[in-house]
């Protein structure tokens, strides 16, 4: 870590932005917490300028869809169980997974939408694009 951290908070979200650099490159490295735990995390590297409309916004984009991609993978592995597509194996002590029926993952998509993390990741990425 080489500078200053600043926080941006929104709602129970915040995101703890700092830049760093090396003798070739310098960037910007986001956390990501959700009432102080750390949900997400990203490492953007820039070789000469950014173009972001405001310091931290690509990282913070990056950070987003980290866990974004970690809720919803988390989803539909949950779902998975619930509809009896996974389980576990006794005899091999190992775990099974069958796949999505025609219409499944949409449905299981559709749902997480619903969802208040989703409704939440999207606020979010509003407030990114503001710039606030």
């Amino acid at each position: 870590m080489t500078g200053d951290i600043t926080i941006k908070k929104h709602g129970a979200y915040e995101f703890a932005c700092w830049y760093w650099e090396t003798t070739y490159a310098w960037g910007h490295e986001v956390r990501l917490c959700k009432n102080g735990i750390e949900v997400g995390r990203a490492r953007v590297r820039y070789y000469n300028r950014t173009w972001e409309r405001y310091t931290f916004q690509s990282a913070m984009y990056s950070a987003l869809d980290n866990y974004e991609r970690k809720e919803i993978d988390r989803h539909l592995s949950n779902y998975k169980l619930t509809h009896d597509l996974k389980g576990w194996d006794y005899d091999k002590h190992e775990e099974w997974e069958k796949p999505f029926k025609r219409g499944q993952k949409a449905q299981a998509l559709a749902e997480f939408d619903k969802t208040d993390t989703a409704k939440d990741i999207k606020a979010l990425k509003e407030y990114i694009e503001r710039g606030e």
